[in-house]
């Protein structure tokens, strides 16, 4: 997934991520109170106006609110097999629900404010004639009707309700809290893992701990879906936790909250070889890697090249995927969308970035790299300045806009499509890798692999993708067929483009027929 917040188009990108931070808290800020604990017709004409609003200005299509409010209350469905609405031909609906026919006629103002009182209006009433909407909590009956509402957008646009929303808020943005990932059993809950420098790390505890106690209350009494945010808390609090480790006597442990980010760019070697994974792009992703990289710089030996690892890495932040193409490139565009909003159409530039400079660069890409990764990989193969290795990537090139709403939830809406600099779809289509490892055998050699480089006519069929067209886009990808794998061949191949040159400059996607003969460049290999 990627997300965009509003902003203005004229920015810095290294100030981007603060930019969106503040502007999402003025937002916030503005929402008015909503009824949380019983269910009132006034705030559920709130919520439904407020989502119908964003997707009347800000969906990549334009909306038919008859259609979504439609299919909002046949979401009820899920609670009362028994609700049917229906589409009337004088613009209105009708509602069947427990032997009775409601019938609401269209709004005066056939606005986002007029449908979200006439939905909120089919709620009341169909609660009156259903003992199951009547018993089921507020929370339960809008997320099922926001559901329905959100089938008919896109696979991508999608609503979260308040609990889920605060996760996703905290896998972004950060949260305070002692800095573990947690599965949760029934009478514990393990750590599944430990953030590196966070407070839980600070504080002893390691993977595959089990937490037992909350301050002395036995989780097993604790809702599962409860205990993560008991784990949080204040910034500086401390909660005190029972720990059970193998060979080790059960203890407890007092842990200072603080604010945590999870971490999203990790340092590997691979014999030798640097690897730089990167897993999301949250608001440090850009400079987290960059730390890491000046890190490596300074290592015994230095930096050999740059292996970025975006495989299986769904996306995140677009400003965060801008902002690593800005690192490695100089000049030129990173990535341009189009939409239908006016401000969905755009064009985001390296600003020269020096990064690493003259050091080769490969990206390593699977068919699980995802959205803003494949902004990222487009941009810097489009440039020459990184060389690809593994499948196709999924062909997630959608940007969605983040609302929160004034029930706490959050409404994630596809905005624009996404285009690589070369000026090809990505969304449909993915970004496919100069050296394509999906149908290579196990212990295949790298020398053997790279003899199959992709062809210039492959990179030209792929560039001339402009708009949506899904026969043409899986004809393309079938070149390259993607694999859900992270195989230890893209390594190998990897470290032999890294420390031979020629073989990297060949490896650099071919703009043009014009820059390879017709002969594989790899020939180099078979002789002697």
């Amino acid at each position: 997934m990627i997300w965009r917040m509003l902003f203005r188009r004229t920015f810095s990108l290294r100030s981007a991520t603060f930019a969106l931070t503040l502007a999402l808290v003025a937002a916030c800020a503005t929402k008015p109170a909503f009824k949380q604990e019983s269910f009132d017709t006034e705030s559920a004409s709130a919520l439904f106006s407020d989502a119908f609003g964003h997707l009347t200005d800000t969906y990549i299509e334009k909306v038919n609110l008859q259609r979504m409010s439609v299919a909002g209350l046949n979401g009820l469905t899920d609670i009362d097999p028994a609700i049917k609405a229906t589409a009337l031909a004088d613009g209105g609906l009708s509602i069947s629900a427990g032997g009775a026919e409601i019938a609401l006629k269209p709004p005066l103002d056939r606005d986002a404010a007029g449908w979200g009182d006439v939905l909120a209006r089919g709620l009341t009433k169909a609660r009156m004639h259903s003992a199951s909407l009547t018993s089921a909590e507020p929370d339960v009956l809008y997320t099922a009707i926001m559901d329905g509402v959100t089938e008919t957008l896109d696979g991508y646009s999608r609503y979260e309700p308040p609990k889920r929303a605060v996760e996703s808020r905290a896998r972004r943005e950060g949260y305070a809290g002692i800095g573990v990932t947690i599965r949760n059993e029934e009478t514990a809950t393990i750590i599944q893992d430990v953030i590196p420098n966070a407070p839980a790390a600070n504080a002893g505890l390691q993977k595959d701990d089990a937490i037992t106690h909350l301050e002395g209350v036995p989780l097993a009494s604790i809702p599962r879906e409860d205990r993560a945010e008991r784990l949080r808390g204040p910034v500086g609090t401390i909660v005190t936790l029972g720990i059970s480790r193998k060979d080790t006597a059960p203890f407890s442990v007092q842990i200072k909250r603080a604010e945590v980010i999870p971490a999203t760019v990790y340092f590997e070697t691979d014999k030798g070889l640097p690897r730089f994974r990167v897993t999301g792009f949250n608001r440090t992703t850009a400079d987290d890697l960059a730390r890491a990289i000046a890190k490596a710089e300074k290592r015994p030996g230095g930096l050999p090249g740059i292996v970025l690892d975006l495989r299986s890495n769904p996306g995140g932040y677009l400003t965060q995927a801008v902002e690593i193409a800005d690192l490695f490139l100089n000049d030129g565009v990173v990535v341009s969308t189009r939409g239908r909003h006016p401000s969905s159409s755009t064009s985001y530039d390296a600003r020269g970035g020096r990064l690493a400079e003259g050091k080769p660069m490969v990206l390593l890409l699977n068919g699980r790299s995802a959205s803003a990764s494949e902004l990222l990989a487009a941009a810097l193969i489009d440039a020459g300045r990184a060389a690809a290795v593994g499948t196709v990537t999924y062909g997630k090139g959608s940007i969605q806009n983040l609302e929160n709403l004034v029930n706490g939830g959050e409404l994630i809406v596809t905005w624009s499509r996404m285009h690589a600099p070369s000026g090809y779809l990505l969304d449909g289509l993915g970004v496919r890798p100069t050296i394509c490892t999906a149908n290579a055998a196990t212990n295949a050699k790298p020398e053997a692999v790279l003899r199959k480089a992709a062809r210039p006519g492959i990179a030209a069929d792929w560039r001339a993708y402009r708009a949506p067209d899904k026969t043409m886009a899986e004809s393309l990808r079938t070149s390259c067929p993607k694999s859900d794998e992270s195989p230890d061949l893209d390594i190998q191949i990897a470290r032999t483009l890294i420390y031979n040159r020629r073989a990297y400059q060949t490896a650099l996607s071919p703009a043009s027929p014009a820059r390879h003969s017709a002969q594989s460049p790899f020939q180099w290999r078979r002789a002697g």
